[in-house]
């Protein structure tokens, strides 16, 4: 199991950087086929074994105690309700609410899945179409300035992080920060 960070390809996220929005695009673990990470991930999302999502979240919390980051908020990539509905949870749901509590910080159910995509493993058509207009910001409450952190379990394209920071608020004082569990190329 290939463990590290990795930073994220930059490239994905061109408009953030501009503007100051994404401080840092990092991901815990290289996904290789047929390896660890791969099985874990697999065992989480379809074989319903949520220990797996604590332990990612247990690393998670490693990798911002040990760069001594801080966040006054997690929030994760969600699922469209059908898929969320037939898997019963949603699993980087599982990971950030196990980051949020031993943090002591809120995890932020503000970001709403509203188009019911396809897998993107699954998908032969280019990812940033099939994300698009995919997701809806949903807070009653303007988020206060601060340092945000959004997760997600695998990077691959960027598209589907990208879809959801276009809608998220940004400004001077609101940056993000991506942490994904694993990196796939």
């Amino acid at each position: 199991m290939a463990y590290g960070t990795w930073g994220l390809p930059e490239t994905a996220f061109d408009d953030f950087i501009k503007n100051n929005a994404l401080k840092g695009c990092y991901a815990l673990f290289y996904f290789r086929k047929n390896e660890a990470i791969e099985h874990l991930l697999f065992d989480l999302k379809y074989k319903r074994m949520k220990k797996i999502g604590r332990f990612f979240g247990g690393q998670l919390v490693a990798f911002i105690k040990a760069n001594h980051l801080q966040f006054d908020g997690i929030l994760g990539v969600p699922l469209h309700p059908k898929r969320k509905q037939k898997r019963g949870f949603n699993q980087v749901k599982i990971i950030g609410r196990e980051a949020a509590m031993v943090l002591n910080i809120p995890y932020l159910d503000v970001l709403q899945r509203i188009k019911n995509t396809p897998p993107l493993s699954r998908t032969k058509k280019e990812r940033k179409k099939v994300v698009q207009n995919a997701f809806r910001f949903q807070n009653t409450e303007p988020l206060k300035e601060g340092n945000y952190l959004m997760i997600d379990d695998i990077f691959t394209t960027g598209a589907t992080l990208n879809a959801c920071l276009k809608i998220l608020p940004r400004g001077e004082k609101i940056h993000w920060t991506i942490v994904c569990i694993a990196y796939r190329n």
